[in-house]
């Protein structure tokens, strides 16, 4: 017991100095990340060495004989994967300062290179597309086109785009989906504006104003064939909406476009993400345009590009604005293309892993884009799967002691989440990540088996963005998986404790048990991931904290512009509210029609807009107001304008997790965080 309990006190002395010293280190420091992920990477190769010399058994065909091996095998290819992710991030680089210098030197030579502005769309309503089109038309940059290619085909899409001086394309056929869409814009272009550069944005996403002046100065560097930009976002994507974490978790992507590309980007292997793109019209035309041979068409033009010498470059800069997934089903729907695609590529000839004229290095980028599908999915079913095995029939996928995994597994562990969470710069956090995996994990196992078995001639599946999410949606083809796994854990710990239990191990059986119960955890919390609430707001707000002026009938209040979208506003007032109803101050919502029938007339000046007819929608209180824009008219693009071009951002960087903690908590018990 002694050992145990010296091996369980030096593992949490090493938790303890690792929590106490990590913040200290500068984190952008190319020195500091070599230490930490260099320190974390020689207690995973220790363990790795203990694993695989000590625990497995004897190789045999039976079943306790070839799934410890096949759980191993499993395990590490998943620690090889994080290797090679610390490798790849040991680096990381900001091109902020070199955007600033070269758009400098662009402004002052004149005459900047012509872009053609590709917006590509299918399906999207009115709502989505139209912020699109009037964002991309309000770019301050003094040479472009935008052409809208609608692969939808739609009258009213084309009427719009003459209206608003956007030129509106389409194609007799749909073939190769979105490449084949943006190859024959590239075709129609080129006889037309033949822009030097291209630049791809989806349908739901909204450039800001200096989207192009900060991008288009890089392609003064002859080796640069793409110019990347992250994707952010203005509304919570599934996980943080369902489980009300939206002002205290990240969306899904802020790792990978925050972390890794700029660490892919210091070793010129980042790679092209589609939208919020610029690509060299005369590199594509030297590979045939957009490649068609994978549904990740982007992926595939890196490495395309890269065979031949030009590398894409990663400006990490939030220069545009996106619609994340709204539902479980939309946002799975995504993540299954981007796993199929690049399965896709596994079987080109132009695959990365063997096509000729890349390096070593660029072809292990590669790999472990490939591993994050084809290894972290296997990976999450083997632990979900492993304690039940044992529980209900004696088959263990480890075979130590509770003192050997302190002594090997605990301090690996440790320091790969703890130094994993330092430069994440907390938008990872164990547990909730786990929780993004599990959601994912049946269809994306699903998308490997179509991708490696049968990936070619597939239907292209469109996400689907916009429409009314007013009601809650229980996903239960997903949900139904998890509340098998959960009923299957919770029978198998409790047969284990009764005189009936499958195994008599003290060992096993108390890591097993404690093994189920932490995935007893996370499905709990999937399960709530699986109930889309509904969405509030068909509009999303964004904070502004701006001063104002409200006029009422003709006299000027001065005010504060609390939040803002293109339907309404949330204004705190100076004085006390005067639209408070005289017989019942404390109600908070004034009746239907009340202030249209008898409120006073209001307008409320908004910078950049001008003064917008409202009305009063709610009371907040003594001193604020819910405030409904009425028909902005002609400055409804001056509004789209402001809420979507200027910068605001309603959805976190970074994670806080204390609140996080606290919003999973009361979810788990059926309640909103207050």
């Amino acid at each position: 017991m002694n050992t145990f309990a010296d091996s369980l006190f030096a593992s949490l002395i090493l938790v303890a100095v690792l929590i106490m010293w990590l913040p200290l280190l500068p984190r952008d420091s190319g020195w500091a990340r070599r230490l930490v992920l260099g320190g974390a990477a020689i207690l995973v190769v220790r363990y790795m060495y203990w694993r695989t010399v000590v625990t497995l058994p004897g190789l045999e065909l039976s079943v306790q004989s070839l799934w410890p091996w096949a759980f191993y095998m499993l395990e590490m290819a998943s620690l090889a994967g994080m290797l090679i992710g610390s490798l790849i991030q040991a680096r990381t680089v900001s091109r902020s300062a070199e955007a600033t210098h070269r758009e400098t030197q662009l402004r002052l030579r004149g005459n900047p290179p012509f872009v053609d502005v590709f917006i590509t769309t299918y399906n999207e309503g009115f709502d989505v597309i139209e912020r699109t089109i009037v964002g991309a038309l309000s770019m301050d940059y003094p040479r472009y086109a935008v052409w809208v290619l609608d692969d939808g085909k739609r009258d009213w899409l084309r009427r719009y785009c003459e209206a608003k001086g956007a030129r509106y394309l389409t194609r007799p056929n749909n073939h190769h989906a979105k490449a084949g869409n943006l190859n024959n814009g590239l075709a129609v272009s080129a006889a037309h504006t033949n822009g030097e550069l291209v630049m791809v944005l989806d349908a739901d996403f909204v450039p800001r104003r200096n989207f192009l002046w900060r991008t288009v100065g890089f392609f003064d560097d002859p080796d640069i064939g793409i110019v990347q930009t992250p994707q952010h976002f203005f509304n919570s994507d599934p996980i943080q909406a369902n489980l009300v974490a939206h002002r205290s978790w990240v969306d899904e992507q802020r790792y990978f476009f925050d972390i890794v590309q700029p660490s892919r980007d210091a070793w010129d292997v980042a790679f092209c993400c589609g939208t919020s793109s610029v690509v060299r019209r005369s590199h594509l035309g030297m590979i045939g345009g957009f490649p068609t041979d994978s549904v990740t068409e982007d992926v595939l033009l890196t490495y395309e590009l890269l065979r031949r010498g030009y590398i894409t470059r990663y400006l990490n800069e939030p220069l545009s604005v996106g619609l994340a997934p709204e539902g479980l089903k939309e946002y799975l729907t995504q993540r299954s293309r981007w796993c199929v695609g690049t399965m896709q590529m596994l079987w080109l000839k132009s695959c990365p892993l063997w096509a000729p004229g890349l390096t070593l290095f660029q072809r292990i980028s590669f790999l472990w884009l490939a591993m994050s599908w084809m290894v972290t999915f296997p990976w999450t079913l083997a632990t979900v799967i492993a304690p039940l095995l044992y529980l209900y029939f004696g088959v263990y996928a480890i075979n130590a002691e509770w003192q050997d995994l302190l002594n090997h597994f605990a301090p690996a562990f440790a320091a790969l989440i703890l130094s994993t969470a330092w430069v994440s710069n907390r938008t990872f956090i164990v547990g909730i990540t786990d929780v993004t995996r599990l959601v994912m994990m049946f269809t994306t196992l699903q998308a490997i088996a179509q991708g490696l078995l049968r990936p070619f001639g597939q239907r292209f599946k469109v996400t689907a963005k916009g429409g009314d999410r007013d009601r809650a949606v229980v996903q239960w083809r997903v949900m139904q998986n998890f509340l098998a796994l959960l009923a299957l854990n919770l029978v198998g710990i409790v047969i284990n404790l009764t005189p009936y239990a499958i195994i008599d191990d003290f060992d096993q059986q108390g890591m097993n048990i404690f093994w189920s119960i932490y995935n007893m955890a996370l499905m709990l919390i999937t399960i709530l991931v699986c109930i889309d609430l509904p969405r509030r707001r068909k509009e999303e707000r964004f904070d502004t904290g701006e001063t104002s002026r409200l006029s009422i009938d003709g006299r000027i209040a001065p005010c504060a512009i609390h939040d803002l979208s293109v339907s309404g506003a949330r204004v705190h007032l100076t004085g006390d509210n005067p639209f408070l109803p005289v017989t019942n101050h404390s109600h908070p919502t004034l009746e239907p029609g009340m202030a249209r029938v008898a409120g006073p007339r209001l307008q409320l000046d908004v910078d950049g807009v001008g003064l917008l007819a409202c009305e009063i929608a709610r009371n907040i209180g003594s001193h604020e107001v819910g405030m409904r824009f009425i028909e902005p008219g002609q400055r409804r693009d001056a509004l789209i304008r402001k809420v979507y071009t200027s910068g605001y951002s309603n959805t976190p960087k970074q994670a806080v997790p204390w609140k996080l903690l606290i919003a999973v908590v009361r979810r788990v018990f059926g309640r909103e965080p207050a």
